[in-house]
């Protein structure tokens, strides 16, 4: 099924919204280096703003197609389609020694037929890699690393380069790395370990980054920044956008954001908090009673404070009352 969109004619593909304006950038930029311009969307100007493992990824079939234009495109799809199956695998094989086999494959299935799913990693964009190194880095943590006593040298240097390669697949799979590395550490304490783990995870480290480090000098060398120029562009597309959507001032394109603006987000930050599905029908329902009652800006002021100190409550609660490693 997955195959079946990637071999859509390109019409279909364009018209149905597979393929979004961000694709092109991608597909462009390694069209452009496939012809020896180098990494640049115009031609002419430098850039680190995409994500570079997918990029790469597509030089090869960009110059294989010569001047085809949506072969590569399909190429890219049928890839993307590969990896969304790999990545349905890895979701079976983390679940079925943790939880169960029905479970496993409930969750596999649901990943592999979810139309959500099948769309956003047949969009021409990373998605479909991120996800599969998200899953890849995460099953060999939880396999080869996590329940070893002593993690050996070669089992290190592989998660260093998993790690690394997480990154290059997309930029903010580092807070994954960072997490992986907080549990790290809590179970190396939990366990007491000997100092030797810290070679474990300097190793990892410097694999890691030896994996970043090209990506990062040239960025540097490119665009004056080892960090993507993009993340800069959504900041400003952000304050951009403020006035537009009433959130702030115009002359925060110059001055900066507000505190109104981070007010703002803070708030949104929060309200995200509301839709997870156990909790949700409570924001709901009060929400809904507020707008009955004509007070629906205090009944949400109210609800929040009330819903947020029921969570930490609920989450205090249940860990006094399940006292298990588990």
């Amino acid at each position: 099924m997955h195959l079946a969109v990637a071999v859509f004619d390109f019409p279909t593909l364009a018209r149905n919204g597979f393929l979004y304006d961000d694709s092109f950038y991608d597909f462009q930029i390694a069209r452009h280096i496939a012809h020896g311009d180098g990494p640049s969307f115009d031609g002419v100007h430098l850039t680190n703003g995409f994500q570079p493992l997918y990029v790469l990824a597509l030089v090869p079939m960009y110059w294989a197609a010569g001047s085809n234009d949506t072969l590569p495109i399909h190429a890219a799809l049928v890839l993307s389609a590969l990896l969304s199956v790999a990545t349905a695998y890895l979701l079976y094989r983390i679940l079925v020694r943790r939880v169960s086999e029905v479970v496993a494959i409930a969750a596999a299935a649901a990943w592999s037929f979810a139309p959500i799913v099948m769309r956003q990693t047949a969009n021409g964009l990373e998605t479909a890699l991120a996800a599969f190194m998200f899953a890849a880095t995460v099953c060999f943590y939880l396999e080869k690393v996590r329940p070893e006593a002593h993690v050996g040298r070669g089992r290190a240097v592989a998660m260093g380069a998993l790690a690394g390669l997480c990154i290059m697949a997309r930029a903010d799979l580092v807070f994954l790395v960072l997490a992986l590395c907080l549990d790290h550490l809590l179970v190396r304490r939990q366990r007491r370990a000997g100092p030797g783990w810290r070679s474990e995870v300097a190793v990892a480290g410097a694999v890691c980054l030896l994996v970043c480090l090209p990506w990062m000098v040239y960025g540097a060398m490119a665009v004056g920044s080892p960090f993507p120029e993009s993340g800069r562009a959504t900041r400003f597309l952000a304050l951009a956008y403020a006035p537009f959507f009433e959130l702030g001032p115009r002359s925060m394109t110059t001055d900066g954001p507000t505190p109104s603006f981070i007010a703002t987000h803070v708030e949104r930050s929060f309200d995200t908090l509301k839709v997870t599905p156990v909790f949700h029908p409570f924001f709901r329902a009060s929400s809904k009673l507020g707008e009955h009652l004509h007070i629906a800006r205090a009944a949400e002021w109210m609800t929040d404070v009330v819903g947020l100190a029921l969570l930490v409550v609920l989450g205090v609660w249940w860990r006094k009352r399940r006292r298990s490693p588990r």
